[in-house]
């Protein structure tokens, strides 16, 4: 079935999710489209599996700092949204965030992503690097959502040394001490 998933990212990087066709996905993998729809009911369940499929790339790996497990975090992601196929799953989210089918799909991904947030801001709390009263969603709202931004005002996805300015602007603060 592995076919069929990187069929679908494909398509959706071509067409975008409104225009997505499970005929189009099914005629690409070189399987019967009842095949499709037996495993995956929905467009996007379909789309679902896709992206977790691609995003499994996602470790989380303990590198020994806050600082650089976020970084490891964002700059995963990045060389990641490079590839053809992260590129489909930007304009999927982005270019249609609220389309139903995509917003769904979003929040899902949006359960996953604070999961791996949560373990590596555990880490850190444990490791004495992050204050107890630190909200995770907060902190994890504001790297992703300056990531966001940046690619929704710019049209660009960032550079690593971007994503490593956000994350020290994060955890340092902008104050003057």
């Amino acid at each position: 079935m592995a076919a069929v998933l990187d069929a679908t990212l494909e398509e959706l990087g071509r067409v975008g999710f409104a225009a997505l066709s499970v005929e189009e996905i099914a005629r690409l993998a070189g399987v019967n489209k009842t095949t499709v729809y037996r495993r995956w009911p929905t467009k996007p369940a379909l789309v679902q599996a896709a992206f977790e499929r691609f995003g499994g790339a996602m470790l989380v790996v303990d590198t020994g700092s806050l600082r650089g497990d976020l970084r490891l975090v964002l700059h995963t992601k990045l060389k990641l949204v490079r590839t053809p196929r992260g590129r489909s799953l930007v304009r999927a989210l982005h270019g249609e965030a609220l389309t139903p089918g995509v917003l769904e799909i979003s929040r899902r991904m949006r359960v996953r992503e604070a999961e791996l947030y949560a373990a590596i801001f555990a880490r850190a709390r444990a490791r004495g690097e992050l204050r107890r009263e630190v909200d995770d969603e907060l902190l994890m709202s504001v790297i992703e959502g300056a990531m966001t931004h940046r690619f929704l005002a710019h049209g660009k996805l960032g550079s690593n040394a971007e994503a490593n300015a956000v994350i020290d602007l994060a955890l340092d603060g902008a104050l003057a001490r």
